[in-house]
């Protein structure tokens, strides 16, 4: 099975009537220009460290004072077998990190299902 990784939140029926939409978000990064979503339960190898990521502020929280939460940075690795400008490997250490996968309105990219394919 393979899944985004994503949060979101709404509000309970006592807002109801009060304006407040439902919120919500997926856990992304950005690097290189490029945005990538975090895809879960995918097997890979992590390689050579590339540089930091931000992860893009998600407002899941249904703020409304205007504060943004601040962008958090961590680390990108080439993941072994694939190209960069498809998936990155995000995380402090290689070894922990998760997959994240450009961001795209057409699904998961052709040389990334072949890769799961294969794992």
């Amino acid at each position: 099975m393979l899944s985004v990784f994503g949060c979101s939140s709404s509000s309970d029926d006592s807002n109801e009537g009060s304006g407040q939409s439902q919120k919500s978000c997926v856990k992304q990064v950005k690097y290189e220009s490029r945005t990538y979503e975090g895809v879960a339960n995918v097997r890979f190898t992590a390689g050579k460290e590339l540089g930091a990521v931000t992860f893009t502020p998600c407002d899941d929280t249904g703020r409304q004072n205007g504060d943004d939460a601040a962008p958090t940075k961590s680390t990108a690795y080439a993941i072994d077998g694939l190209n960069t400008a498809v998936a990155i490997a995000v995380g402090e250490e290689a070894d922990e990190a998760k997959l994240f996968a450009v961001k795209s309105g057409k699904g998961l990219d052709p040389e990334l299902k072949r890769f799961i394919d294969k794992s």
